[in-house]
């Protein structure tokens, strides 16, 4: 069986074929080419949907080649630019999955990210309101919930306030909620989903997570900090979107939660996976706190991303256990085990050189994905 097809093969689960294949269902899917947008197309046309994608780029990228779905660039800071995509869409019931969105680790306050997911937030609501879509979802982040001061379970919650969270980001996606959840209130049919971390396979992009565990399984890991956070697979938080915005309740929002693991343990895993000593030892916090800035400010004088910031420092050490009880009674909503997730990245990340002209020596034995 080649990597191609073990790897989609795992991305398969319930059947919603039925659900899927109708000739008068347009779906639209912003920010295709990003981690999340790319896997949730992947899984869309697999149940032969018929999908339209939003991409920046001018040609269609690498993450969409071979994946039978119409490409439209635009870019949703420029609300004309977005007409396109509905295009000869008068007699179809269109469902807009608005995943587009800039993150960022950095400190500081960050125009360029509150300019594309609040604003460009506000030209999707706009336009799919226009064309009067039939259900709209937005992709939120649970960085955009207040963290409690203890660690207990985190629910969904019903007002969002950007005063109340800490970071550029999650300041930009709890404004970008509160707008898509005050259109519904006046009768848009709008949903939100909210994802913790995000790992798996298809990041052709090579987000912060995917950069970690390339640089770790290379030994290019000069060091581990001490932190923990809740994690899922970008196949599972892709099926939890499509189910939120054909079965959650219009004004509601979704936790899609995942396993609550060190950096440390998930690296571990990571090299067990491929045969290589494990992590035994971490850098002290107080010490990361001293070197983030730093590193923070030389990866802005190379334009080159941080592996850790004060602001990701402060994201490890904080409440994570989220709660997916509704998702899970309300949407199906359902995780894979952790190794899976870490060895379909892998092995996705191997068929696609991401770690040069190295070879690694995956254990694939005992598939543990969910299938």
């Amino acid at each position: 069986m080649s990597i191609n097809t073990e790897i989609e093969k795992n991305h398969q689960s319930h059947d919603v074929s039925g659900v899927l294949q109708n000739d008068h269902k347009v779906w639209i899917v912003t920010g295709a080419s990003g981690h999340l947008g790319n896997t949730v197309i992947r899984r869309l046309v697999m149940q032969g949907a018929h999908v339209r994608a939003l991409i920046i780029e001018k040609e269609r990228p690498e993450a969409l080649r071979g994946i039978n779905c119409e490409v439209i660039s635009g870019n949703i800071l420029d609300r004309q630019s977005l007409e396109p995509l509905f295009a000869g869409l008068e007699d179809k019931e269109i469902y807009v999955l608005h995943l587009a969105g800039q993150i960022s680790i950095f400190s500081g306050h960050a125009p360029a990210v509150f300019k594309v997911n609040v604003d460009g937030t506000r030209n999707m609501l706009d336009a799919s309101a226009y064309h009067s879509v039939h259900r709209f979802l937005y992709c939120s982040t649970v960085h955009a919930i207040p963290v409690p001061e203890k660690d207990v379970s985190i629910a969904e919650i019903e007002h969002f306030d950007p005063e109340l969270v800490i970071g550029s980001y999650a300041k930009s996606k709890a404004s970008a909620t509160k707008l898509v959840l005050d259109a519904a209130k006046q009768g848009f049919p709008a949903v939100v989903v909210q994802p913790v971390g995000i790992l798996g396979p298809y990041d052709q992009l090579q987000g912060h997570m995917t950069r970690l565990i390339s640089r770790f399984a290379l030994g290019r890991l000069p060091g581990m900090i001490r932190g923990t956070y809740n994690f899922a697979d970008v196949r599972d938080i892709a099926e939890g979107a499509i189910n939120a915005i054909l079965h959650g309740k219009i004004g509601e929002s979704y936790i899609l939660s995942g396993h609550v693991t060190s950096i440390k343990d998930m690296l571990n895993i990571v090299a067990e996976l491929i045969g290589r000593k494990k992590i035994k030892r971490t850098i002290p916090l107080w010490l990361a706190r001293i070197g983030a800035p730093i590193i923070e400010g030389f990866s802005r004088i190379f334009n080159k991303p941080p592996l850790f910031t004060t602001y990701s420092l402060h994201t490890l050490q904080t409440p994570c256990h989220f709660s997916s009880e509704k998702a899970r009674h309300e949407l199906g909503y359902s995780i894979r085990p952790l190794k899976g997730t870490l060895r379909d990245t892998l092995l996705f990340m191997e068929r696609h050189q991401m770690f040069g002209r190295r070879c690694l020596t995956l254990n694939m034995n005992n598939n543990v994905s969910k299938s």
